[in-house]
């Protein structure tokens, strides 16, 4: 398999100052990954790894689409002009298979004028069909009556049910996490 390589340069203001860096994508060696790097007018580079989602367990779907909501995050990519197209591009390359056929369908909406908030629905409309009905009920409910595993230690598992409550925001609008306090009682 080659490696496929996309440049972008991008300038956006942040505290009035300008600032550019340029975007790499390229597939890694590990076909399960899509490196994201990036290079600053300083020469500052920094690199992504993000994994590709095909038919994993809605725990790799999830943290797929935080993840995702980080790096778009932590660049600021919507504050280009030209963002949506970059931004539905490298979500695309994070899907493989069947997953990356249902993103095509849902995004296939005649929608031309596409920003953040259209691709937030986008997203939204996607979890919903990767996840299905009740997600979050059920993911509420695993997290408040599963007992812990006898092999994990205690602190594991606190860790796991964390980091499992961290992604019931991400999958559906308006879905919270439990508090830790509610979580750990």
């Amino acid at each position: 398999m080659s490696n496929l390589i996309l440049l972008a340069f991008f300038s956006v203001v942040v505290a009035g100052h300008r600032i550019g860096f340029e975007i790499e994508v390229q597939n890694s060696k590990d076909p399960n990954t899509v490196e994201l790097k990036y290079t600053d007018l300083d020469g500052a580079v920094d690199k992504t790894k993000l994994n590709v989602f095909e038919d994993g367990s809605d725990e790799e779907f999830l943290k797929l689409v935080k993840e995702f909501g980080n790096y778009v995050e932590t660049y600021n990519i919507w504050e280009d002009e030209h963002a949506a197209h970059s931004i539905y591009k490298n979500f695309r390359r994070c899907l493989a298979g069947s997953a990356r056929d249902l993103w095509d369908q849902i995004i296939d909406d005649g929608q031309e004028n596409r920003d953040e908030l259209v691709f937030e629905g986008h997203v939204k409309d996607f979890t919903r069909e990767v996840l299905g009905n009740g997600a979050v009920r059920n993911q509420k409910k695993y997290l408040t009556s599963t007992p812990k595993p006898e092999k994990m230690s205690v602190k594991q598992w606190i860790s796991r049910i964390k980091n499992i409550n961290s992604y019931i925001p991400f999958m559906e609008a308006d879905a919270n996490s439990i508090s830790e306090r509610d979580l750990i009682t």
